[in-house]
């Protein structure tokens, strides 16, 4: 936290000034009052200086259903609003925002219509890979479906519950260490006097309504880690974590927890939070009966928090170790070089326009390739992780999933043929979706791309049965100027753009098909050369073993595509390229003709 939010002796104070969401809804730090509207009353749904509420779902397991979640979550709530019931229609935009951390899916909704997300908390969903799944909705004004659910809060806040829960915070905040003390939390004289922590059933309400506070104090993930570094729990006689789980959400950036001195017995009491605290460095569990009754349980710690350098005052990873988390993931020898066969510069003055008309007119870009025959899809992998530093850039896909034809994950064969657009008019319908971007000048290494020919081609005057085009690869990045749900940012994505192109079209090149996968970016260290250390073994020759010596790059690799589309030897497929004069069309129809008196040591047999 910035030093001027801490007060004098190490309290932790509201933000006064004034600051908008991303909905553009004023946040004035004051705490929100949950209740349910007056059936004689119209509920307001305008903009005015509000504080949104937050509410945290989890029970799903795949973060490529969290826009159909959300969708589920608004459509059911937007039922039992009480301006559905008083309006005659479904309540619009009751969730505002969302975010997703981990296994969490945490929305923004008003107060008002809290009451609604509260009816629906337990419903089930059904996933298209996983099956029916139970979500739970916790938070501010949301009621338990269950006996050991303890992730809900108290349906209401009374002005003295949250003056004792800041005047908590305020006296158990270090600002100095940035340290925040849980420890004997019973023992605290406020607290005991009010009794809100003398039972299981006042514990499971006090922790989630603390974490609730803390979050309306400091929101960002970013003031919270500048705020939060170190907390400790010990000395609560915790049983388990059923109580305190909440901090795991709150709080998931901290690197020093102490949980000494509480009552688990095993590793099993623990296992809430195994991965969530992903940069804790500092543990401490001394002082629980698991120490004795669960020997070795140090090797299973290790292995759920990767950045763990000390558990109980003994070192368990180097620096040199952590290091290695940070580095540079080891990359394959790059090949030499790209397959491109692009004599006439057809696909390379294509790429240099569409990158452009891309960027700046897509309409006439499409009137310019494309035609009624001509298919354009485009998938979302939004599972994407890796990179240098794990560092993919995680940024939410909300106008790229209703277009998306991941085939993985689709099922549906209404869905995957409507997703498939065919025609100049689909294709511009299904481009103007999509968000403006900015694609960097090809002369940089920021693109991997390939070009080759690509026989059998339609001909749209109907003078051939076939014709040869191109095949264009291209693997690369770009910036895109995210405004969905109410966001104002630029953010990164990666593509893989498969083109293949023939003859035809107002410019003498048409696209026949345009198959596009977009997914977070993560980096180009994959395909950008590296030396060899010294002494190393230079990498291996890249031309394949039975290829004569002495040609060039573009013709072994004209060898290569015979070879594997016809089954036919290296050599003879060698020999079947000279024969056509190095002409990929030429030496097909002398495959054609010739295939049925090739001896049968001509073909590869596996």
């Amino acid at each position: 936290m910035p030093a001027s939010a801490a007060r004098r002796g190490g309290g932790i104070r509201k933000h006064q000034h004034q600051r908008r969401d991303r909905d553009g809804d004023l946040l004035m730090g004051a705490t929100p009052r949950v209740s349910t509207p007056r059936a004689s009353q119209k509920p307001q749904h305008s903009n005015s200086s509000r504080t949104m509420t937050e509410l945290r779902v989890t029970g799903w397991t795949d973060e490529t259903d969290i826009p159909k979640i959300t969708q589920f979550l608004e459509r059911h709530a937007a039922k039992r609003s009480p301006s559905a019931k008083t309006g005659g229609g479904l309540a619009p935009n009751m969730v505002k925002s969302s975010r997703v951390a981990g296994d969490v899916l945490t929305i923004k909704v008003r107060p008002e219509d809290v009451p609604a997300f509260n009816k629906i908390n337990g419903f089930s969903f059904t996933s298209a890979t996983n099956g029916t799944q139970k979500l739970v909705i916790a938070g501010l004004g949301i009621r338990s479906r269950s006996p050991n659910d303890t992730t809900t809060t108290q349906s209401s806040e009374t002005p003295s519950t949250v003056a004792l829960l800041e005047g908590f915070l305020d006296r158990r905040y270090d600002a100095t260490s940035k340290l925040l003390n849980l420890s004997k939390i019973a023992e605290d004289e406020q607290v005991s006097a009010a009794g809100m922590f003398n039972s299981s059933s006042t514990q499971s309400k006090f922790f989630p309504a603390l974490m609730a506070i803390l979050n309306r104090r400091v929101k960002t993930a970013t003031e919270k880690r500048d705020t939060f570094v170190s907390v400790t729990l010990s000395d609560n006689n915790l049983p388990n974590l059923g109580v305190v789980k909440d901090l795991g959400f709150t709080l998931p950036q901290i690197k020093n927890l102490d949980l000494s001195g509480n009552k688990f017995e095993s590793t099993k009491d623990i296992i809430t939070w195994k991965h969530k605290f992903r940069s804790l460095e500092h543990l401490i569990l001394s002082g629980n009966p698991l120490e004795s009754l669960q020997p070795g349980y140090e090797q299973e710690i290790v292995g759920w928090y990767p950045r763990l350098r000390i558990l109980n005052g003994q070192v368990v990873r180097t620096d040199a170790q952590i290091a290695k988390l940070d580095a540079p993931k080891q990359k394959p020898i790059p090949s030499s070089q790209n397959l491109w066969l692009d004599d006439a510069k057809i696909a390379e003055n294509f790429l240099v326009d569409f990158m452009q008309g891309f960027d700046n007119d897509r309409s006439a870009l499409a009137q310019k390739y494309y035609d009624q025959d001509s298919t354009f899809t485009m998938s979302v992998n939004a599972r994407a992780k890796g990179g240098a530093g794990n560092q993919h850039d995680k940024t939410p896909w909300d106008s790229y999933l209703p277009q998306s034809r991941n085939l993985k994950f689709i099922n549906s064969k209404r869905t995957r043929f409507s997703r498939k657009y065919r025609g100049l008019q689909d294709i511009q319908k299904a481009w103007s979706t999509l968000p403006p971007t900015r694609h960097p000048a090809l002369n940089t290494n920021k693109y991997s791309m390939d070009c080759q020919p690509q026989p059998g081609l339609p001909d749209p005057s109907g003078q051939y049965s076939g014709v040869t085009g191109l095949m264009l690869i291209v693997h690369g990045e770009y910036e895109e100027h995210r405004t969905a749900k109410g966001a104002n940012e630029i953010v990164r994505r990666a593509f893989d753009r498969t083109f293949v192109l023939g003859p035809g079209g107002p410019s003498g090149v048409r696209v026949v098909s345009d198959m596009c996968c977009f997914r977070a970016a993560g980096g180009v260290a994959a395909w950008v050369p590296q030396e060899l250390p010294e002494n190393a073994s230079p990498p291996p020759q890249s031309q394949p073993t039975g290829v004569p010596v002495g040609l060039t790059p573009e013709q072994e690799a004209m060898v290569m595509h015979v070879h594997e589309a016809t089954r036919l030897t290296l050599e003879m497929a060698t020999q079947c390229l000279q024969a056509g004069n190095w002409d990929l069309e030429a030496a097909a129809q002398i495959f054609n003709q010739q295939k049925d008196n090739l001896p049968p040591d001509a073909f590869i047999t596996a």
